[in-house]
């Protein structure tokens, strides 16, 4: 019998959100480029038990998320957004015409700030589901992309 488990694959990058927020390292930048500026919004939630540790997640939805080029100097302090979109049902959302290079993802949540360093690099002939690529927030402050990968 042929199972399909689903797996999500957490990178390792940690956004912080303090005002002095410094450049992304190297190492943080590879684990967070993408072929593609598209995917889901999600909260995650979790919970604490005595034995084990649980994650709740619920797609975004109407939150705005704004792209803004990445330099030398921290985000966005004075800068203007390159582009904007508002997530949709399950926090969808999706970025076009973005050219290849550095990026801060921002998302504004209840008064709290997210950012996320990127780099939109295509690989030729990489083929990009959208809906396989999680941009999680928790409230810890920490904003962290992930991947959905399905194994046969």
């Amino acid at each position: 019998m042929k199972g399909v488990a689903t797996f999500i694959c957490g990178m390792v990058l940690v956004a912080s959100v303090a005002i002095g927020q410094t450049v992304p390292t190297k190492k943080e930048v590879e684990w967070n480029t993408l072929d593609r500026l598209c995917g889901n919004l999600l909260r995650v939630q979790r919970h604490i038990g005595r034995k084990d540790v649980t994650e709740e997640t619920k797609g975004l939805k109407n939150i705005v998320l704004r792209v803004y080029e990445r330099n030398d100097a921290p985000c966005c302090n004075g800068a203007s957004a390159l582009g904007e979109v508002k997530t949709t049902n399950g926090g969808k959302f999706s970025f076009t015409n973005l050219k290849p290079g550095d990026y801060w993802l921002v998302a504004l949540i209840t008064d709290r700030e997210y950012r996320l360093p990127l780099r939109l690099q295509p690989t030729k002939g990489a083929t990009v589901v959208c809906s396989d690529q999680r941009f999680d927030v928790y409230d810890s402050g920490d904003f962290k992309i992930g991947r959905v990968i399905t194994v046969d």
